[in-house]
């Protein structure tokens, strides 16, 4: 009986620690997204007085090829936890390239 109340409590604080950490790495992928905008559109402009006018649109779109995050979580729990950032950051350098080539339709 206590085993079974121990094995329950355990799974239950193991499920609560992975979403606490899939949580985590979505909040770090946005603060990076966050980041990547900041340096590479807000920076070098950060100084002219004209820079609104200077500013290269840009607008944010979800492309339709994703990686199933969700089915890779575990990766979060292993030695490495940033294997999957480096996944993530993958992901955005390869949606970047095809954004940027003029080439919206990732699956082409």
């Amino acid at each position: 009986m206590s085993f079974q109340r121990w094995k329950e409590n355990k799974k239950r604080m193991d499920d609560e620690h992975g979403a606490l950490v899939r949580c985590q790495m979505v909040l770090i992928a946005q603060l990076n997204t966050v980041c990547n905008i900041k340096e590479q559109h807000l920076d070098p402009f950060r100084n002219d007085p004209d820079r609104a006018k200077k500013l290269n649109n840009f607008r944010m779109c979800d492309a339709g090829l994703r990686v199933a995050y969700d089915s890779l979580s575990f990766l979060l729990t292993k030695k490495n936890p940033t294997l999957l950032l480096d996944v993530h950051s993958a992901e955005q350098s390869y949606i970047s390239l095809h954004f940027s080539n003029g080439m919206p339709d990732l699956e082409k």
